[in-house]
């Protein structure tokens, strides 16, 4: 038994040649007979051991460049619930995927479900569930919270979230086990990213275009048949009208409205150079939160958008300190604007369709959104 301790208190115990722990009462006997240890863990080492009970997933190779592979000593997992500020870039495998996880992490209960746990477990082992290209089914991986280090300690890959929680880390190390290793996320894209998390095949990535001076949206849907992606195609709008033929700005706008009452998870990406993107088109996404037509019957057509990182927001007309919002004060009564360092922000919709010319829809009903 744990000396110090107290009979009648709780630890837990190993059984030989498992991957678990079970709880047990400190100082009472265990039966070596039956395959357990005859040393429980107290609940306060299970954060600073990395004895033979904490699971350990056999997948150093998912990171070559790794000179190490710790686990956080003040260890958190997910403390209340995921939000979007808890994706923080660093050394990431995949701008997309990171952009994906915020935006899923908009919907309450979403990240949640890909989880088996919402506690770090004794074993610190973790189910995440993803969706399977191959067998076109949710399936689990088990993942340990270890992650690559370079020679100084640092994370080679995610950061820890702000407050210490570790949950982006270990899904991205699930989404990296399954692509084979963390080199294996650098080119999937949105569409697949999305696919990946939610399960839902019917992802449209919808591209601004100019054809002769014929301008708006084409309509395209990637076959995914793997996590690398899959040939794309033109779709049929659901008017009928072809998907190669440019859907009008106003129209694609009154398709946001619909989408957005439907609950879907909405996406718009940047252009290179644009709108504090250093990263390139398609490799940072914006999470869509609020589509409003003719705000309090003033014509303005808005847009309320999240930049995942959290910080930095759209410097034009309807930001934080434009004039417009004391100009309308309509529009702020209907609209409710926040004015802080959220990276939430509002854009007019000729704005918005000017500097996110690339959209990606879900159309899945996703739930309620936590800011709404």
């Amino acid at each position: 038994m744990c000396r110090g301790s107290a009979v009648g208190a709780v630890g837990y115990a190993r059984k030989a040649g498992s991957e678990g722990c079970a709880k047990h009462t400190l100082g009472a006997p265990l039966v070596p007979a039956l395959g357990w240890t005859t040393v429980p863990l107290r609940p306060r080492d299970l954060d600073t051991s990395d004895g033979p009970w904490l699971f350990k997933d056999g997948l150093e190779r998912l990171d070559p460049e790794a000179v190490s592979w710790q686990r956080e000593p003040a260890h958190r997992f997910m403390t209340d619930r995921a939000l979007p500020s808890d994706v923080r870039q660093g050394g990431l495998a995949s701008f997309a995927l990171a952009s994906a996880m915020a935006c899923l992490a908009e919907f309450e209960g979403a990240v949640e479900s890909l989880f088996d746990t919402a506690d770090a477990p004794p074993t610190r082992r973790y189910g995440v569930s993803l969706y399977s290209f191959g067998e076109k089914r949710f399936q689990t991986l088990y993942v340990d919270d270890r992650l690559p280090r370079d020679a100084d300690g640092w994370p080679l890959r995610m950061c820890l979230a702000g407050n210490g929680e570790s949950w982006p880390c270990v899904l991205e190390k699930a989404a990296a086990a399954y692509a084979g290793e963390y080199e294996g996320l650098a080119n999937i894209d949105t569409s697949v990213s999305l696919t990946l998390l939610t399960g839902c095949t019917d992802v449209f990535e919808y591209s601004y275009v100019n054809y002769g001076g014929v301008a708006g949206f084409t309509k395209q849907w990637r076959d995914c048949q793997s996590i690398t992606g899959g040939p794309v195609s033109y779709r049929a709008w659901a008017d009928g009208g072809r998907g190669w033929w440019p859907k009008a700005p106003q129209d694609m706008f009154r398709l946001l409205v619909e989408w957005d009452e439907k609950d879907y998870l909405i996406m718009a990406g940047t252009e290179a150079g644009t709108l504090h993107d250093p990263y390139g088109e398609d490799s940072h996404a914006y999470s869509v939160l609020q589509v409003r037509g003719d705000v309090a019957g003033t014509g303005w057509d808005m847009v309320q958008v999240r930049n995942p990182w959290g910080k930095a927001t759209f410097p034009g007309a309807w930001s934080d300190t434009d004039p417009r919002w004391d100009q309308n004060p309509e529009v702020f009564l209907a609209l409710n604007p926040t004015f802080g360092d959220d990276g939430l922000f509002w854009m007019a919709r000729d704005d918005f369709f000017w500097l996110l010319p690339k959209l990606f829809c879900c159309e899945r009903s996703m739930g309620r959104k936590r800011a709404l």
